[in-house]
């Protein structure tokens, strides 16, 4: 049933009903096409256990290379921020990305930059510059939302292979900043961790006269 569903996506099926279309055009060689609702039935039985899978695949992976990492001569990689190296700091990077789409996708909608399709926010490790998670939202989602941004720290902090007594940087820019965010990143530390943060933004001709308007004793 995958093997047909795959072979009638290469040719360009972009849904369910159009892959069974082709199947149909194809009885010559498959002989036996699946119908739509059994497909559908099909993805979403096997939907869990094949999300299972593909994270446990990317954090075994990781487990290896960044071992060779740390074993090579020169070590794990550092980042150097103002110059100075953070040895032995892994730096993690969450933020919103644009995905454009003006297809009729699922969930596509405007978002906060007039531009249309999803806005997923993605976690990259700066030291060696993967993506080690992606939470998936439509276009109108909220660059700033506290419950989504806790959702995909939660699920790119089990994918990060940190030792034990680690140290960690997270760097947000001012897309994700909100008091509740930043207390929840202030409670992440542990007797074993240590989990910094740094957040901001470029401030602009609004922001310059909002602060001129506060008096002297704010």
């Amino acid at each position: 049933m995958l093997v047909q569903l795959a072979c009638a996506i290469v040719p360009g099926a972009t849904n369910i009903l159009e892959a069974e279309q082709l199947q149909y055009q194809w009885r010559a060689v498959l002989d036996r096409p699946v119908s739509e609702s059994t497909l559908r039935r099909a993805l979403v039985a096997i939907d869990a256990p094949v999300t299972g899978v593909g994270r446990a695949r990317p954090h075994r992976d990781t487990r290896v290379v960044w071992t060779l990492l740390a074993l090579r001569p020169g070590g794990f990689p550092c980042i150097s921020v103002c110059g100075r190296e953070l040895a032995n700091w892994y730096v993690l990077d969450p933020d919103a990305t644009i995905v454009t789409c003006t297809s009729r996708k699922e969930r596509r909608g405007g978002h906060l930059q007039g531009q249309f399709g999803h806005i997923p926010l993605g976690a990259w490790v700066a030291n060696t510059r993967e993506c080690i998670g992606m939470l998936l939202r439509p276009g109108t989602a909220p660059t700033n939302d506290v419950t989504d941004h806790k959702t995909a720290l939660a699920s790119q902090f089990r994918q990060l292979l940190l030792p034990l007594w680690s140290k960690l940087l997270v760097r947000i820019d001012g897309a994700a900043f909100s008091h509740a965010l930043l207390d929840h990143l202030h409670q992440l530390p542990t007797s074993r961790r240590r989990v910094r943060w740094v957040t901001g933004w470029s401030v602009n001709a609004t922001d310059e006269q909002a602060i001129a308007s506060l008096s002297e004793k704010v």
